[in-house]
């Protein structure tokens, strides 16, 4: 019988060899606990909600401890909330609890200076929403901003339910902020 220690660094993206061996710790009868160390600043949204949902599943068969250890903001903090508990240093960065998902270049100055011609075509107003050949209207950006603001809410929601906070105690800690670990583990962030 063994305990397993699996780490995530870095940026979180999608990753079949992750997917293959989180499946084989499931399916192990030798792996009687895992041990998650996270150094992560976050990645992907999806890439960070599969893995959780991949700790998650492990952790229905068997206890998962995270262990931070200089990072888990955002997604690298999704991933963490997936375990029974959380540790961390008091030099641990925890929290980054938000969603950063719409970035663009307004280049139609510099197309209008160098008197470059763009057409874009598509199926519908907001498909080009976030082009950088033409500038944002104020409709698209509150669609975008309504599209990243459902990814917050499911993250948001997920914290709540994960670490048992709701109403004030959860807004404090869900506003994309980071904590060390002492105050990460005032705000119930970590165990």
């Amino acid at each position: 019988d063994v305990i397993i220690e699996v780490r995530i660094e870095g940026e979180i993206m999608p990753d079949i060899e992750r997917e293959k061996m989180f499946d084989e710790i499931y399916k192990s009868n030798k792996i009687k606990g895992m041990l998650v160390v996270v150094n992560s600043p976050g990645g992907a949204a999806g890439a960070s909600e599969l893995l959780y949902w991949q700790i998650k599943k492990i952790g229905s068969k068997m206890p998962v401890a995270i262990f931070v250890e200089d990072l888990a903001a955002s997604g690298g903090y999704m991933a963490a909330i997936a375990g029974h508990k959380i540790f961390a240093m008091r030099t641990s960065v925890v929290g980054s609890i938000g969603i950063r998902g719409f970035a663009k270049f307004d280049l139609t100055g510099l197309i209008k200076k160098y008197d470059v011609s763009y057409e874009e075509y598509a199926s519908s107003e907001y498909k080009t929403a976030g082009s950088n050949f033409h500038k944002t209207t104020e409709k698209e950006r509150v669609y975008m901003q309504e599209t990243l603001m459902q990814g917050y809410e499911v993250f948001k929601s997920m914290v709540g339910e994960e670490r048992k906070l709701k109403g004030k105690q959860l807004e404090q800690v869900a506003n994309a902020k980071v904590f060390f670990g002492d105050k990460a583990l005032e705000y119930k962030l970590i165990d």
